[in-house]
């Protein structure tokens, strides 16, 4: 029978000292709270309402010079404003006559246009 052989030596764990493993931890807290805070400034900026640009700037002066353009910049914009009447017409019937052509400008008191022979003139008062 053979000779059982002598078993064999077990290698020494490895073991980090304490202050490794505290460092460790401590990479480990660091990383999740970086990782936190990342995640957090995400979700803010996507679902945060958009800021209202028309809001921001009543108006904006640019000075306009003579030259070249030595680059240019494409920018993407939007006009909006509400409309208001100019005028109420409350005449009812026929258009007899036309008094003014496309461009002429007009006083207060001045005819527009007649309706059933009666003329419309303008007024400039708040409520006419």
């Amino acid at each position: 029978m053979p000779e059982p052989s002598p078993p064999a030596k077990a290698s020494p764990s490895p073991r980090r000292s304490r202050g490794a493993r505290v460092s460790g931890i401590a990479l480990g807290v660091v990383l999740v709270l970086a990782l936190g805070a990342g995640v957090g400034w995400a979700v803010a900026t996507a679902f945060s309402p958009p800021e209202e640009v028309l809001d921001a700037r009543p108006f904006t002066t640019v000075e306009i010079v003579e030259g070249e353009v030595g680059s240019s910049l494409a920018l993407n914009s939007v006009a909006q404003w509400t409309s208001q009447p100019l005028g109420v017409n409350q005449a009812a019937g026929v258009i007899t006559s036309v008094s003014l052509t496309q461009g002429d400008e007009v006083d207060a008191g001045a005819v527009l246009f007649e309706v059933a022979l009666r003329p419309v003139v303008i007024i400039e008062e708040p409520t006419p």
